[in-house]
């Protein structure tokens, strides 16, 4: 779908028409569409930002309207595919029209509506080796945002690991070209870091996993737990380096005996 008819779009919705004519340049409403059905619900709204010149409460309204879709999107292809075998039941029918409506009501027309469902299932039918090459140009292009959350101060001294991030975060950051995208407190004393990954850094990632022949996590799960969505670089890979540069940080160190 283009940017001329995804603003056409946003046009049509009072809530949403202040982000037309605010789409990065190269930015379409199957890239859009792309990185809320891949990503984290969470990380969606942080994501297209990098695409939208827009304030955070309108990219997140957007988010919601995109996931709405694709939910009606999801539902209809379901009946569709087991329409043969069994009929939906009627409690069933009744919420896929009440969401298909919702689309409808004052927000799209029925043309433009039309004009997303075919659009999308046009790209979906590319097949995964083409799917897979240009999610990887955009990691490699655009980067990847995670978050981490760092336990309570009054645990960091078990969480040791934890504790060399939290008190070298600045130097470790650096180190590896990361960006602090934002850092909030959340219940419990914890705090959550979004850090953002450069598309230059995931290149060596790329390639040290192809050399290792590794999966590339390019579909957004794990290989071992399809559905735990980590991405191609996240929390587990990071703090896997942190643990590495605590050790070597600490190798010279004086040991003390045991004399218990």
């Amino acid at each position: 779908m283009t940017a001329v008819a995804f603003d056409q779009y946003l046009h049509q919705d009072d809530a949403l028409k202040a982000l037309a004519g605010k789409l990065g340049s190269g930015v379409d409403g199957d890239l859009l569409i792309s990185t809320v059905e891949t990503g984290e619900p969470k990380q969606n709204v942080a994501e297209l930002q990098a695409f939208i010149s827009g304030e955070v409460g309108l990219v997140g309204k957007l988010v919601v309207k995109i996931r709405l879709f694709l939910a009606s999107e999801r539902a209809a292809c379901k009946k569709d595919k087991k329409g043969k075998k069994r009929e939906l039941d009627e409690a069933k029918k009744q919420r896929l029209v009440d969401s298909m409506l919702k689309e409808q009501e004052g927000q799209v027309s029925s043309s433009t509506l039309s004009e997303l469902f075919k659009a999308h299932k046009a790209r979906g039918s590319l097949d995964g080796v083409t799917r897979r090459a240009a999610a990887r140009a955009r990691f490699e292009e655009q980067g990847v945002v995670f978050q981490l959350t760092v336990p309570a101060a009054k645990h960091l001294i078990d969480q040791q690991h934890f504790k060399f991030y939290h008190d070298n975060k600045q130097s470790l950051l650096e180190g590896l070209g990361f960006t602090l995208v934002s850092t909030e407190s959340v219940p419990g004393g914890k705090t959550l870091d979004k850090l953002r990954v450069p598309g230059s850094f995931m290149k060596g990632v790329f390639k040290e996993r192809e050399e290792l022949k590794e999966d590339l996590r390019l579909d957004g799960s794990s290989a071992l737990k399809p559905d735990l969505r980590t991405g191609p670089y996240g929390c587990t890979q990071f703090m896997s380096w942190i643990s590495k540069k605590r050790k070597d940080a600490y190798a010279h160190a004086p040991r003390t005996m045991c004399t218990t």
